[in-house]
């Protein structure tokens, strides 16, 4: 399972990465799109600061299987699957990643 989280928010980027340690997750961390070198990605984290317009271009490409928003407000973001409220707990990633049908 390969995972981009778009974000510069140091705690968010030791939450996710205590959360995809096992041998079949891999985890790349950006801080903006123009830093993406894949476009294939099983699940896209977006920390609500790190969000800009470009990512809208990325959010309609498809290829992502989930889309996930990570926000203070909670409140459902246009083109993601879904949002996790901060603070959060490595539990709320864990569902998300489990969700995803790798088959």
């Amino acid at each position: 399972m390969n995972i981009l989280l778009i974000n510069d928010n140091p705690v968010v980027s030791r939450l996710l990465a205590l959360c995809t340690r096992g041998e079949h997750i891999g985890l790349d961390e950006v801080n903006c799109v123009d830093d993406i070198k894949d476009v294939r990605y099983d699940i896209l984290f977006v920390d609500d600061a790190s969000y800009v317009d470009p990512i809208d271009a990325l959010l309609e490409e498809g290829s992502i299987r989930k889309k996930v928003f990570i926000s203070y407000d909670g409140d459902a973001a246009k083109g993601f699957d879904e949002t996790i409220k901060k603070p959060f707990l490595p539990s709320q990633i864990m569902k998300v990643i489990e969700s995803v049908d790798m088959s």
